[in-house]
């Protein structure tokens, strides 16, 4: 699919400019401010788009659209969270799983997740990983969970009061495990290599 939009005003990190964009598929071909002169391809679409601001779709790095605590479950889901993140103008989120049944091993929420993901989702979307216990078993699978398209893995310091006491993982940052992969601590910000285009885990929308 072919297409160009044109008559916006284009707002990027290094200004706000008149240009028409061309794009063909899931890739911009073209910036430039007289491309709706030239002739087109049979079959290009035409967005016209004066009076509006155009502008690269928002990235949200921390969600929590399927989130499930114990008996409780968020009412979004993927399928709706996405759609009321697409009309807010977020075309990526990066979910970040809950706890999964006890002694479960490091794969199975993120590949659980990407289970319930699968074609219910209107952006784009990527997975961290998360620690619910810690022990040599749990370590020597990093580099697997790595490969798998997952190399941030979320972690739960101790805590003095609360349900973490019970449910967090304790580790050293500086320990091997830091060389394998991006530790995301609590609720800090991930790695921004886990969103990039060649994360395996980010996932197209749906049709």
């Amino acid at each position: 699919m072919r297409m160009l939009i044109t008559g916006g005003l284009v707002a990027r990190a290094d200004g706000v400019f008149n240009t028409d964009i061309l794009i063909e598929g899931d890739r911009i071909l073209e910036l430039g401010e007289r491309l709706h002169e030239a002739q087109q391809p049979e079959g290009t679409e035409i967005v016209d788009v004066s009076g509006c601001v155009v502008m690269p779709g928002g990235v949200d790095a921390h969600t929590h659209v399927n989130l499930t605590v114990g008996d409780a479950h968020v009412s979004d889901g993927f399928e709706a969270g996405t759609l009321a993140a697409a009309w807010g103008g977020t075309t990526t989120i990066v979910e970040h799983p809950g706890f999964g049944p006890q002694g479960c091993d490091l794969p199975h929420q993120p590949t659980a997740y990407l289970e319930q993901a699968d074609g219910r989702c209107h952006t784009d979307y990527a997975l961290h990983g998360v620690f619910q216990h810690v022990d040599d078993a749990v370590l020597a699978r990093i580099p697997e969970v790595v490969a798998q398209g997952f190399p941030t893995l979320k972690a739960y310091p101790p805590m003095t009061a609360g349900w973490m006491t019970k449910g967090c993982c304790r580790f050293s940052p500086r320990s091997g495990m830091r060389a394998a992969c991006s530790p995301s601590i609590a609720k800090t910000t991930p790695s921004p290599v886990f969103w990039g285009t060649n994360c395996a885990a980010k996932r197209r929308a749906i049709p």
